[in-house]
């Protein structure tokens, strides 16, 4: 039976796959050229560490993203996205987390980072009810 796509994780799938490619060039930017992001007086290891972290998180991202838009019509693989909708919800309360820990908080990452995965978390239980009806 055809199923018609879950919107809501669909669109959630497109915005978490750009913004994990554009954070998963960035870091790998920075770890090619960490001068370009980094002065001589800075802490070079806390920062590629940082740069690490958003290669790590940029990938999650970007694979999210594609298993979102993917699978957005196909209730049967919404265990999936739970799944790393749950991953990414976790891993943006650990950034965040991180931020308030440094005497920071980046608004602009709790929207990414916390916001986008939840709805995205509720597109995937939404097809994953789907599945059992």
């Amino acid at each position: 039976m055809e199923h018609k796509s879950n919107r809501l994780l669909k669109v959630c799938g497109i915005l978490m796959a750009i913004s994990g490619a554009l954070l998963l060039l960035l870091g790998l930017l920075a770890l090619v050229s960490p001068d370009t992001f980094v002065s001589p007086e800075d802490d070079r290891e806390a920062w590629m560490f940082t740069f690490g972290m958003f290669v790590v998180s940029g990938a999650v991202e970007l694979v999210t993203g594609i298993l979102g838009v993917k699978n957005a019509a196909k209730p049967e693989k919404a265990g999936i996205c739970v799944g790393f909708g749950i991953l990414m919800t976790v891993m943006g309360v650990f950034i965040n987390f991180l931020y308030v820990m440094g005497g920071s908080l980046n608004y602009i990452y709790v929207i990414v980072g916390l916001v986008l995965p939840v709805l995205y978390l509720i597109g995937a239980v939404q097809n994953k009810k789907l599945a059992k009806s």
